[in-house]
């Protein structure tokens, strides 16, 4: 596992857009990771970056780009300064990232899921004053942290059970209208009737949530 440098922007306003400014459909502009709140396994994709060829050689003029072989790659990424402890979240290849958000790499360049979810067990926040917001969560701290055996059913069932914590991340982050995947208000969409109206659609979700919570306990 390693970490390599990161994007540096220089003229925010005009090389980044927050992700509901720009169509899905653009070609000219993608998305990037820029850190954002506690949020484990994925989600916190709430920015695009420029990446038409005249942008980027104006970022690399700047010394502040990538190679090429990082660039759209999954791994693993989380915010460099933060209130609390680190969460660590999935990076897709659709995405970039920048200063704030340092990024995990393998030889593989996939998600290692394993390690994933080790980084976000309870186990790992004890990292001393790199959880704090004066002290940014450096490479460094993370590259240093044991990574423990596991047998090959375990580790198994570790994958799974993260892979699944990820799509439900990934679900819930995409119930926000600003976010690039948004499809439909879940307030509008819990009842299949199309006649729904306001009133009766809130009260469907009221519903909808005791149920799940119901089910928890």
């Amino acid at each position: 596992v390693f970490s390599v440098g990161r994007i540096k922007a220089h003229d925010g306003p005009k090389c980044l857009r927050w992700s509901r400014e720009v169509p899905r459909t653009s070609l000219h502009w993608r998305q990037i990771v820029k850190g954002g709140d506690y949020r484990r396994h994925a989600g916190n994709e709430e920015f695009v970056v420029d990446w038409p060829p005249q942008v980027l050689a104006f970022y690399e003029s700047k010394g502040r780009i990538y190679p090429e072989r990082f660039v759209g790659k999954e791994e693993i990424y989380w915010s460099k300064i933060t209130s609390v402890a680190p969460s660590f979240r999935l990076k897709c290849v659709t995405t970039e990232y920048d200063s704030v958000s340092p990024t995990l790499f393998n030889t593989e360049y996939r998600c290692d899921e394993f390690l994933l979810a080790l980084l976000t067990c309870i186990a790992c926040p004890s990292e001393g004053d790199c959880s704090h917001s004066e002290h940014p969560n450096r490479r460094c701290h993370v590259l240093v942290l044991p990574v423990c055996e596991a047998g090959t059913e375990l580790k198994e069932a570790i994958c799974t059970n993260a892979k699944n914590l990820i799509v439900s991340a990934m679900d819930d982050w995409n119930i926000f209208e600003t976010a690039w995947d948004f499809q439909s208000l879940s307030l509008l969409s819990i009842s299949i009737d199309p006649s729904l109206a306001l009133d009766s659609g809130y009260t469907a979700w009221i519903a909808n949530n005791k149920q799940a919570i119901a089910e928890m306990v």
